[in-house]
């Protein structure tokens, strides 16, 4: 025996499908040719004021590393009993400017951050940042989940001392 949809239900299906494929992606975004000397000092997490550090012999540190780097992809890795309302996640590590994956002639936009030490434990993982300028200003963005969201964190280059956060 054969079901056939109603007329109704199958427009309704159909006007479905095409909302998820409509949806305007993000906004383009700018992106920028880095060198070594344009990352190395601290960037404020725009968001929360938290500060991430690049020194110049390649090693970063932070006083709180965005949860959300973890939360989805290595949630074994947080701290047993992890409450991001009220815990931080200091981080230290290495850094390296490249370019994204797939596209090896593309700008050095991809800041790799290599995790070696988290909330005190050691650490192996690493995250790809990628640089973007935003009406003029350059940023550097850590995606969560899909790029087309536009769902990420945004850190903004201190000039002098960081205003928030600056507590490394």
């Amino acid at each position: 025996m054969s079901r056939k949809l109603s007329p109704v239900i199958a427009g309704a299906a159909i006007a479905a499908l095409a909302a998820c494929f409509s949806q305007d992606p993000a906004p383009p975004r700018e992106l920028v040719d880095l060198h070594d000397t344009d990352v190395i000092g601290a960037w404020r997490n725009v968001a929360t004021g938290e500060v991430l550090r690049f020194e110049a012999d390649g090693q970063f540190t932070t006083a709180n590393l965005p949860y959300q780097m973890y939360e989805h992809y290595f949630p074994e890795d947080l701290p047993r009993d992890f409450d991001p309302a009220q815990d931080k996640l200091p981080a230290s590590g290495e850094w390296l400017l490249g370019r994204a994956l797939g596209n090896p002639e593309g700008p050095r936009n991809t800041i790799t951050l290599r995790v070696h030490t988290l909330a005190g434990s050691a650490n192996r993982t690493s995250f790809d940042l990628r640089a973007e300028v935003h009406n003029g200003v350059v940023f550097i963005a850590y995606y969560i989940g899909d790029p087309d969201l536009g769902n990420r964190i945004l850190y903004e280059k201190c000039e002098g001392r960081c205003p928030m956060g600056d507590s490394q």
